[in-house]
Order: structure tokens, then C-alpha cells, then sequence
């Protein structure tokens, strides 16, 4: 049995690093007032970039109807949303979507 010379790093989680995109986004939510974004924060994790950028996405791309009814059910489907691993991963990857559009537009 052959041995490997590498070393074997600990697992760290990947961070997205502010450039001007993410800086963009991150000034979107430092306005003092409590962003509304149930869904996303209770998909991603309120320590997670991520649900920042979904939100401007929201706020800055989203169809009418789509955010209109956002801002109706999103309170409920978020709290529905806690502790529901299964449906926050399938929210989470219909909501990278949106994430990558916002992120390379």
C-alpha cells in the first residue's frame, strides 16, 4: 500500500469576497431597514451572502408578479421553511438561479 505525501487540509467553508458586485448588493441591504427576504434567508442561512444577493435580484430584477407574491407569502413560506432541510436545499438551488444571474449581470 503506497502512502501520499500530501498533507490533509480541514474543510473551510468557501466565502464570496466583496468586489464591486457584492458591494453593490451589500449597500442594498445596509439601508437601516430590516430586509424582507423570508424565503431566501431561511433557504441560505442569515450568515450567508448569498440571500443578500437573491434579494437584490428580487428588488432589482424579479418579474412583478413574481415579487408581489414574495412580499405576500414570503413571511409564511419562510417560517414553513425552518428546520426543513430537505425543501431549503430545493429552494436553495431554484434560488442559485437567480443568485448567479445577479452576480453576472
Amino acid at each position: 500500500m503506497a502512502q501520499s505525501n500530501q498533507v490533509r487540509r480541514t474543510y473551510q467553508q468557501p466565502i464570496l469576497k466583496k468586489g464591486p458586485k457584492l458591494a453593490d448588493v451589500a449597500a442594498i441591504t445596509g439601508s437601516g431597514a430590516a430586509p424582507q427576504c423570508w424565503v431566501a434567508r431561511a433557504a441560505f442561512g442569515h450568515d450567508d451572502i448569498r440571500w443578500q444577493v437573491f434579494r437584490a435580484w428580487l428588488v432589482d430584477d424579479a418579474p412583478m408578479w413574481f415579487r408581489k407574491a414574495y412580499i405576500r407569502y414570503g413571511a409564511q413560506v419562510g417560517a414553513w421553511l425552518e428546520g426543513r432541510e430537505s425543501a431549503r436545499a430545493a429552494v436553495r438551488a431554484a434560488m442559485m438561479v437567480a443568485v448567479r444571474r445577479k452576480l453576472l449581470s
